[in-house]
């Protein structure tokens, strides 16, 4: 992975302990990333076969915890996914749902760690940036 994203070798090994992290970072991001693929949950099946771009979330979840290690993660990590998009000539719209995805992975983790995933009520999206985002 690294001679293709050299900043791989910040996360390779790296562990860190806390409640997200039962592996290393690496392997974390790439348990994350198989995961997509064997969802059991029929709603969320069915809503991660609603995604038009799959590979745009599977790249931002490669890059989601590239910057641990110092800190504040998240601003780091949008740097490096920032460097590593422009070598990749990400398109603008995918880059920019890449930084997002980053930016708001860890209030993804909250929500799946505050409420009940088995409860079918929707809640609304909190976030401006979410909502506008997602309001079209």
């Amino acid at each position: 992975m690294a001679a293709w994203i050299p900043e791989w070798r910040r996360v390779e090994c790296l562990v860190v302990r806390d409640f997200y992290h039962r592996y290393t970072v690496d392997e974390h991001t790439l348990v994350a990333i198989e995961s997509l693929e064997f969802i059991e949950d029929a709603r969320f099946r069915d809503l991660f076969a609603e995604i038009d771009r799959p590979d745009v979330l599977r790249f931002a979840l490669l890059l989601h915890d590239i910057g641990k290690g110092s800190g504040d993660h998240v601003p780091l990590s949008k740097e490096l996914a920032r460097a590593i998009g422009n070598r990749a000539e990400l398109p603008p719209l995918d880059f920019d749902t890449v930084l997002f995805l980053i930016d708001q992975h860890l209030v993804l983790s909250a929500v799946m760690t505050s409420r009940d995933l088995a409860d079918p009520a929707p809640r609304p999206a909190t976030s401006p940036g979410a909502r506008a985002r997602w309001s079209g």
